[in-house]
């Protein structure tokens, strides 16, 4: 089922995506710090429906799949074709938020694919949760989003799994369970044809104090 590809494309190909990559954030990064030390944004409680529904569709995958299912199901093509092969609705549901998911996501390349073992695999959702702190407007077209990040253990995911399949957990149930900070990120969005999506180039903070 897997093809192989040269090394030497392989090669070419993952160097230009890390030229694109850190080119960005070379760009970006700089915009972003200065914005946020400057105080040039505007806050807004106004929160986008392209960003609340990006991070429950992020949150109901990680919450709801094991990082080796979403690695398998990124390779199918529909729906019907999860259900055929898994016959399982739980499943077919986290396919569906990851596809949601790719659709606010803006890559640098012409497609949402990287290389793993040389097959081609659609961008993969991390294991973490979100919640979104606060939304800073830069301009009508450009917006900051502070998040926190919640990474989930192995043994909190399979509880949230068997909740979900066993007494139909949601995402309410996962708000409420005690998971510990590990970081905050600074998401980058910007608005094409009237639509808010999400930049690859993030902002990290390494440390966190609860």
């Amino acid at each position: 089922m897997r093809h192989f590809h040269s090394s030497e494309k392989m090669q070419s190909r993952a160097w230009n995506a890390i030229f694109v990559v850190v080119a960005l954030g070379l760009f970006i990064t700089p915009i972003l710090n200065a914005a946020f030390a400057q105080g040039e944004t505007q806050s807004s409680t106004e929160i986008p429906d392209e960003v609340t529904s990006y991070v429950d569709a992020q949150n109901f995958v990680a919450a709801f799949s094991t990082p080796r299912e979403r690695y398998t199901l990124v390779q199918y093509e529909s729906p019907a074709s999860v259900w055929r092969e898994t016959g399982s609705e739980r499943l077919v549901a986290v396919f569906e938020r990851i596809k949601h998911v790719h659709t606010f996501e803006q890559r640098s390349g012409p497609h949402p694919m990287v290389r793993w073992f040389g097959a081609r695999r659609e961008h993969v959702p991390r294991p973490e949760l979100l919640t979104i702190e606060d939304v800073n407007r830069v301009s009508a077209t450009e917006m900051m989003v502070l998040v926190t990040v919640y990474a989930l253990e192995p043994q909190t995911n399979t509880q949230f799994i068997e909740g979900y399949e066993r007494h139909g957990f949601g995402l309410d149930d996962v708000a409420e369970a005690r998971i510990p900070v590990t970081t905050r990120e600074v998401q980058y969005w910007t608005k094409h044809n009237g639509t808010w999506v999400k930049s690859e180039t993030t902002r990290r903070y390494l440390d966190v104090q609860d």
